[in-house]
Order: C-alpha cells, then structure tokens, then sequence
C-alpha cells in the first residue's frame, strides 16, 4: 500500500497593508512629547493618534494600551542604544565590551526624557502595580538579562570568571547606576561632569575585572 505525502500548506498571507516602520516612530515620538507635557494620566491615545497623524486603529496595531505605549516610550531608547549591540560584543575582550555596555547605559539613565518619564511611571505605580511590572519586564529586567547573556559568554570563552551570572550583572548594573540616576530623579543636579561620569565608569569596569579575572 503506498501513502502519500501531504504537501504542507502555506500560512496565509496576512490581510491589510504591512504595518509601516515610520508610522511607529512617529507615535512613540508624540507619545513622548505629549507624556512628557501633560502626564500618564492627562493624555489619552486619541491626543497621540493625532499627533502623530495616524488612526486609533494604526496605533492599536502597535501599542494595544496606553500603558503599553508609556512604557515603550522609556524602553525603546535603551533597546536601541544598550541592547541592540550587546549579542555582538566581544567576549575576547570584556573590558571594552563593558566599558561600552555601561557607558550608553549610564547616557540613558541620565536622559531628561527618560528621568521625566521615570518620575512619571513612579508616581503611578502605586494605582497601577501592572504598570510598572511590565516596565521592570521589558526595562530593567530585560537589560540584565541580556547582560547575562553577555557575561556567561565570557565565561565560556575564559576571559571572566563568572559564578553566577544573575548575581554578577545585577551588581555590576547597580555599581554602574550609582547615586547620578537617584539625584536625576530627585531633580538633584549632577555630581559629575562628562569627563568625571567616564572616569567612574572605568572605576566600575575596573572593579569588576578584578572581582571576576579569570
């Protein structure tokens, strides 16, 4: 008895025009700005969908809330200057790939917009707990995770000497942060200028190395 063999079945094409790149960023770019003027609580999607001269329904086919949309404004420039490179760093070279790591990180955490929009995501954490949830699940703990990633690598490759990889990039994140990102929330001025910020950040890296040398 012979038996034939199923052709597998397409998946189908997908119905609609193709969602527009362009059209993303120009809602995260009206979402920041009106965030920025009139709070969470004062700005609504219709004002957004306006602004960035899109429909309620295209904006829905990207943010499917507000919430969702909030925190895309904080998430999405660390995901652009932090995350994106970090599956290519050097794991042959960990000084420079740290060095690198922490620095944009640290230009991110002092960014007047992203502090205004921290301040703004802490003042309504307390109504909203899912809010700032899914902020820690696509921020802060998203970011560790891929240092993780990073770090196990160098591991792998003997030029760290990593026991556990969580604890690691947690203290290195915390050490990197510092008392600059708490001040620029409190609306404190800086403690450091350009040139201090980087000599602390080598400060960092340094102490790092010698706690994980391989």
């Amino acid at each position: 008895m012979s038996t034939q063999r199923k052709t597998p079945t397409p998946n189908p094409t997908p119905r609609g025009r193709p969602r527009d790149p362009a059209r993303r960023e120009r809602i995260l770019a009206a979402a920041q700005r009106l965030f920025g003027e009139s709070g969470l609580d004062g700005t609504s999607l219709e004002r957004i969908a306006q602004a960035a001269d899109v429909s309620k329904v295209t904006l829905y086919s990207w943010f499917d809330s507000k919430e969702a949309l909030f925190n895309a404004t904080i998430t999405e420039p660390f995901n652009q200057t932090v995350m994106q490179d970090m599956p290519t760093l050097d794991a042959q070279d960990p000084r420079t790939a740290l060095a690198h790591m922490a620095t944009r990180y640290a230009q991110q955490l002092l960014d007047p917009q992203v502090v205004a929009h921290m301040r703004m995501l802490a003042a309504s954490s307390a109504r909203n707990a899912a809010l700032a949830q899914a902020f820690f699940e696509t921020g802060p703990a998203a970011i560790a995770a891929a240092l993780v990633a990073y770090l196990k690598r160098a591991h792998a490759a003997r030029t760290l000497r990593i026991a556990d990889a969580s604890i690691a990039a947690e203290q290195f994140i915390a050490m990197v942060r510092g008392q600059e990102h708490l001040r620029a929330l409190m609306g404190l001025p800086p403690a450091r200028g350009p040139r201090s910020r980087a000599k602390y950040i080598e400060g960092c890296v340094d102490a790092f190395m010698a706690a994980h040398a391989a």
